[in-house]
């Protein structure tokens, strides 16, 4: 199943950088580590810090949203979910379209922007787990929207994210401390450094980033009809035990945590005959 839009200039200009570090083999690009042969395993693999207890995939509808390139949207298909990747890059789909086939299960397939999950039915899923992808969109509030649509009572809403207070810091050493940006950040945020780099690998592949404040992302998922039931903070790639240049991301991300995981829930209809006849 594939979804034909119109991209716009925001869209069109990430998924042209991504399709760069997709074809340079960038380690966000591509299925790393061993997500083992067991259910157990590939469990842990998936929810490693447990912020699914008790979720039961067998027999569940989840959507991979924004998920392409890596291990999850397959290991939701061999647990027994029934499995639809939604990704704005075709190299990206193509990676998990490859590694389905390899495993041996059947995935959906959607190519499209995650702020409109036009083809996708009212109420049609069980898990909508959100890769690291939300801050590459400028506007949260109407993504949050569309997940609150699709999601099914009781349906579970699982977004990873970069922390909003890091993002104003990246960038902004004055050689004896960091000097944050405004707060919240309007429109692309005005990165010089567009390398990505990991390893061996270097790859210039510009992307338009954008900052979303807590009161942008909770209340968005509030106002989407989604209670929200956990917030934590996540760390980043930094090794502790490695000395890292100040003024770096590292050194960012070694003073604060870089990213922020939210989950949601969005309730039966009868919560919401409470909450308007009181």
């Amino acid at each position: 199943m594939w979804h034909l839009v119109k991209f716009d200039p925001i869209a069109s200009q990430n998924r042209d950088a991504w399709e760069r570090l997709a074809a340079s083999g960038h380690h966000y690009t591509v299925p790393h580590g061993d997500p083992g042969r067991t259910h157990e395993e590939w469990r842990d693999y998936i929810d490693s810090r447990g912020r699914l207890p008790g979720f039961d995939f067998h027999g569940k509808r989840v959507l991979a949203l924004a998920a392409g390139g890596g291990w999850e949207p397959v290991l939701f298909a061999k647990l027994g979910a029934e499995t639809t990747l939604f990704d704005l890059t075709p190299s990206q789909i193509h990676t998990v379209r490859n590694l389905a086939s390899r495993e041996g299960v059947n995935l959906h397939f959607v190519e499209g922007d995650m702020r409109d999950l036009g083809p996708l039915r009212d109420q049609s899923f069980d898990l909508v787990w959100h890769a690291h992808s939300l801050n590459f969109i400028d506007d949260a509030e109407r993504v949050f929207n569309e997940v609150g649509r699709v999601l099914a009572p009781l349906g579970i809403y699982l977004v990873l994210l970069m922390n909003p207070y890091v993002q104003a810091l990246y960038e902004t050493w004055t050689g004896s401390g960091y000097l944050p940006r405004q707060y919240p950040w309007k429109g692309p945020l005005p990165w010089k450094d567009n390398v990505w780099r990991h390893g061996q690998i270097e790859v210039e592949a510009p992307t338009l980033d954008f900052q979303h404040s807590l009161e942008t992302l909770i209340g968005g998922i509030v106002a989407a009809g989604l209670v929200v039931t956990g917030l934590w903070e996540v760390e980043g790639d930094h090794d502790p035990t490695e000395e890292v240049e100040p003024g770096s991301d590292l050194h960012v991300e070694s003073i604060f945590r870089r990213d922020l995981e939210i989950r949601a829930q969005k309730p039966p209809a009868e919560f919401y005959e409470i909450l308007t006849t009181g």
